[in-house]
């Protein structure tokens, strides 16, 4: 049986309960979902922090940290890392298109366009998900990121 557990952790309790126990039956944990609970996010971070302390290269873990840094506001910290993974994964299109994301959300436009100019060299294709991407309203109004789309667009 699993027990709950608390962990204290800068004046805040965590709780494991058995709504939160992974079960064989659940299917993995793929991108863009959340590993825990959206109030445990910084439970999340500090495990995550944990693991790359041990394997600083766990690209896995890297994926997963960069998220949970966005989810939190942490902009910065999200490029730093998605900066760390496209230095593991050069040609990875979804690796260059989330740094395209993170320097949207530190302001800096300019190398925003040029990491989506080469996700899409490298293959990135989806449209729909870059004219919805939160993570690009920076982006919306700058006529590189509309040529991106229609060249996208056109195939």
């Amino acid at each position: 049986m699993f027990h709950a557990r608390r962990k204290r952790k800068k004046g805040r309790s965590f709780e494991l309960s058995e709504e939160s126990r992974p079960r064989l039956s659940d299917a993995p944990i793929t991108l863009g979902q959340q590993p825990f609970p959206e109030d445990e996010l910084e439970f999340e971070v500090d495990f995550l922090e944990g693991v790359l302390a041990q394997d600083p290269h766990h690209e896995d873990t890297l994926i997963f940290l960069g998220n949970a840094y966005t989810r939190l506001g942490r902009y910065q910290e999200g490029l730093d890392i998605d900066l760390r993974i496209v230095k593991l994964r050069p040609n990875d299109p979804t690796a260059l298109y989330n740094l395209g994301c993170s320097y949207s959300l530190v302001g800096d436009i300019g190398k925003a366009v040029a990491a989506l100019e080469s996700a899409v060299e490298k293959g990135y294709a989806d449209v729909s998900h870059m004219l919805q991407d939160p993570d690009l309203t920076a982006l919306r109004n700058d006529p590189r990121f509309q040529d991106i789309l229609a060249r996208i667009a056109k195939g």
